[in-house]
């Protein structure tokens, strides 16, 4: 008798499986907010093949990984879900994707940084410490200068407070 294996991600987030079997969120993502012409990414998704992992970044929604083995355990799972943009000296410097899956005594986070690029894609994926994964996304969308200023994406109201 020959035993066959088969990953236990075969059709992952397929729409005719059931809920059970289909990745499962711990919360929604965050309205979309911030630059208005990064805008056009949401319900777009972009992937990344390291080593024996895929990862999937949608932006404005969440992070990804799928083992690709063939282990009857192969870990799928969401390394973060929309939360808020991080911002220093009045400039968008990433996205942070929380909430993710368990992972020990917290939940898996990624932070994705956003930098200038020929095309949209995913870059660069790492884990710099346990269950904190970092993300490189290249774009054209911010190659101008001032394309990740906070500044410009206020309502008025809030321009004017600030001058």
């Amino acid at each position: 008798m020959k035993v066959v294996e088969e990953p236990n991600s075969f059709g992952l987030n397929n729409p005719f499986l059931p809920p059970s079997n289909r990745l499962q969120p711990k919360a929604a993502p965050s309205p979309v907010s911030g630059p208005e012409h990064l805008l056009s990414l949401a319900g777009r998704c972009f992937g990344y093949v390291e080593s024996t992992y895929k990862y999937e970044f949608c932006p404005f929604y969440n992070v990804t990984q799928h083992e690709q083995t063939f282990r009857w355990n192969a870990y799928s799972g969401i390394l973060g879900i929309w939360h808020e943009w991080e911002i220093e000296n009045n400039t968008f410097v990433g996205m942070w994707m929380r909430e993710g899956d368990s992972c020990g005594t917290k939940n898996r986070e990624t932070k994705v940084l956003l930098v200038c690029g020929k095309n949209n894609r995913l870059a660069q994926v790492s884990e710099p410490s346990t269950c904190v994964y970092s993300l490189t996304f290249e774009t054209p969308l911010v190659c101008h200068p001032h394309s990740l200023l906070v500044y410009p994406t206020l309502p008025e109201a809030l321009q004017r407070k600030w001058d």
